[in-house]
């Protein structure tokens, strides 16, 4: 029984989500949720960093927003972030959008365990909205 006329629209914000970056239980969450969602109709959608590690040949990305600037999730009124927002779409199987930023993302080895953890996650929450 549906409740609503349209299709009901999630987005997922993440700090992981395989099969893209995995490291643990909520990587495996944000990959299988989102997909039996959509298979129950849900426009269920996944956002989470873009990190070097990911294999950019297995998942080709295209431009969804360039030059996005962001304000720096520290004391700093007058720094901002450059970042891009890439998307990556499997069809009915996945889609995802990336926050791409070489600072807190792509420059580091892994996924967790900075001293700036909190103002990585606070600069994709901005990203996101």
């Amino acid at each position: 029984m549906r409740f609503f006329s349209k299709p009901l629209k999630v987005l997922f914000v993440a700090s992981e989500a395989g099969p893209f970056m995995k490291v643990g239980g909520l990587g495996e969450v944000m990959h299988s949720l989102p997909k039996a969602l959509r298979a129950q109709g849900v426009d269920a959608r996944v956002m989470v960093p873009r990190y070097a590690a990911m294999d950019a040949s297995r998942f080709p990305l295209v431009m969804e927003r360039e030059g996005l600037m962001l304000a720096r999730p520290e004391e700093d009124p007058n720094g901002l972030f450059i970042s891009n927002v890439l998307r990556y779409d499997e069809g009915r199987q996945t889609i995802a959008y990336f926050l791409e930023n070489m600072e807190y993302y792509e420059k580091r080895a892994n996924v967790y365990g900075y001293a700036d953890d909190a103002a990585r996650w606070a600069l994709l929450s901005k990203g996101t909205l």
